[in-house]
């Protein structure tokens, strides 16, 4: 029949849905109460599976409300609401790859001649799920203590907020449910990290790498002395940290009443004859910033927030004065207060390369 007295609405013509979940495929349809006399009923609804348009029937379907040529690769995983009256939404579980295409309804009344079928139908897209990262770094690095957001999301199609489960490294995440996962990473969050539907957790993403950046941490020393700590013998003190990229070089410093001197730069301090003279404590730092000390006057002056550091007194002005607890902290202040203060590294950058530039040509 042709008319507008027939029809089939469809809210959404283009669906799509993760692979191993549940689609709603909303639907209804409408009809005269009459037609060339005969007062009308639906004696026969069913969907279909179309590769173009839906303008004609098809011989095998995905749901037929008498059950007759339901398609085997659909039967047990489709559902039509009990409420058959002009409502044909349709249900269908654990979709497959294969289940991409158009669908179409149909009704049937009991006039031979007041049938309807839509020529448009639904188009349904099955996709696999996917992990990105948002801005990542090469191969996925991110730096310790920066947002990291991960997007479980596929082309073209958004995700109920409560579709998803997270997993690291095979292992659930909690209950995180939303399809975007935010954190400020430590360097304890690398790992492998998918996502999969709720409704079928075993159908997972490809796995995303995510490796941390960060500075040494858990920075330990170990003493080896086989004959014990006495006069005369052999001690080694080594020091360990964990730290991504791997600590490449270390630094040992001793501390005494004259402040801090630096001894040797290697992860190994060897002493293969030690003597009374080598009593002190000794320490490798987890990072040079512990080696440097703000400025903090006694009393409220301009310099209090000049950003200077500590110059620490040496006993020895040769080598004392060349370790990097005294010269980082004096080439530091002597940088112009430009240099200093600037709000931003990038500014930093700019401003001592134009220092460093000028007090060059200006030498010359």
């Amino acid at each position: 029949v042709q008319g507008d007295n027939f029809g089939v609405n469809y809210p959404a013509r283009e669906m799509c849905a993760l692979r191993g979940s549940s689609v709603v495929i909303p639907c209804t349809y409408y009809y005269p109460k009459k037609y060339w006399g005969t007062t009308l009923t639906v004696v026969t609804v069913k969907w279909f599976r179309s590769t173009a348009r839906c303008a004609t029937d098809s011989n095998t379907y995905v749901y037929h409300s008498t059950g007759t040529n339901v398609s085997t690769e659909y039967k047990q995983r489709t559902e039509y609401p009990e409420n058959k009256v002009k409502n044909c939404t349709l249900k269908i579980r654990d979709l497959k790859s294969s289940d991409t295409g158009r669908y179409c309804f149909r009704f049937e009344t009991n006039h031979r001649s007041a049938k309807w079928t839509d020529v448009t139908g639904v188009s349904l897209s099955i996709r696999e799920p996917k992990v990105t990262l948002d801005h990542p770094g090469p191969d996925n690095t991110v730096k310790e203590g920066s947002l990291v957001s991960l997007t479980c999301s596929f082309v073209h199609c958004n995700l109920r907020e409560s579709s998803i489960v997270w997993y690291k490294e095979g292992q659930p995440i909690g209950n995180e449910k939303s399809t975007k996962l935010q954190f400020n990473v430590s360097y304890e969050d690398s790992g492998k990290y998918c996502c999969a539907s709720a409704e079928n957790s075993s159908i997972k993403s490809e796995e995303i790498n995510l490796i941390v950046k960060y500075a040494p941490k858990n920075t330990s020393v170990s003493i080896t002395a086989p004959g014990g700590i006495v006069e005369g013998s052999s001690v080694t003190l080594t020091c360990t940290s964990t730290a991504d990229p791997p600590v490449s070089s270390y630094a040992w410093f001793r501390r005494d009443g004259n402040g801090n001197k630096e001894k040797a730069h290697k992860q190994h301090l060897n002493f293969s004859r030690i003597s009374s003279s080598d009593s002190g404590d000794y320490y490798c730092p987890e990072y040079l910033l512990n080696l440097l000390t703000r400025c903090v006057p006694a009393c409220k002056l301009r310099s209090s927030d000049s950003g200077l550091l500590v110059i620490p007194k040496q006993k020895c002005t040769t080598l004392g004065e060349r370790s990097f607890s005294s010269m980082a902290p004096t080439l530091w202040n002597a940088l112009p207060a430009l240099v200093i203060d600037a709000p931003t590294i990038f500014l930093f950058k700019s401003t001592l390369k134009t220092h460093l530039f000028s007090f060059a040509f200006h030498a010359l």
